[in-house]
């Protein structure tokens, strides 16, 4: 009911300041506090364990990655597609260990803030998913274990 509000346009906000997020988690943390009846000073995390909701700012990175595969996938618009910056193996010759990964050559990333915005933020996050994996796998690994 109230986290359709807060995730519209997530993708866009997601470079906002500190303050701004706190403020945007308060309201969800308020809406997890009457939905689990519990009291008001009941500590953040046991309440999101209560409602078993994600972060905010989980959720703004997976709809995020979720754009990005749209995005490399050409399931979007052709104006987005455009976007979509070129693998490293389209612009070298030389068989590097990153070549899967998509590029940010051409990206001019000068300020923090355009470093944090939805292109260069969601290039270098999907640049990581197979490492992250890999990191899920061992962990897993170690539990079972």
């Amino acid at each position: 009911m109230i986290r359709p509000i807060l995730e519209y346009g997530d993708i866009i906000f997601d470079n906002c300041s500190g303050k701004d997020s706190d403020t945007i988690d308060n309201v969800q943390h308020q809406a997890a506090l009457i939905c689990s009846g519990a009291i008001a000073r009941t500590s953040r995390r046991k309440v999101a364990e209560e409602v078993g909701w994600d972060s905010l700012q989980n959720r703004r990175l997976m709809h995020k990655l979720t754009y990005m595969y749209k995005i490399v996938n050409g399931l979007l618009p052709p104006y987005l597609l455009r976007l979509c910056p070129p693998l490293v193996s389209d612009i070298t010759n030389y068989n590097l260990r990153n070549q899967g990964n998509l590029s940010m050559f051409g990206l001019n990333i000068r300020t923090t803030r355009f470093k944090n915005s939805f292109l260069p933020s969601t290039i270098a996050a999907w640049n990581k998913l197979d490492f992250l994996y890999s990191v899920q796998v061992v962990l897993a690994f170690l539990n079972i274990t």
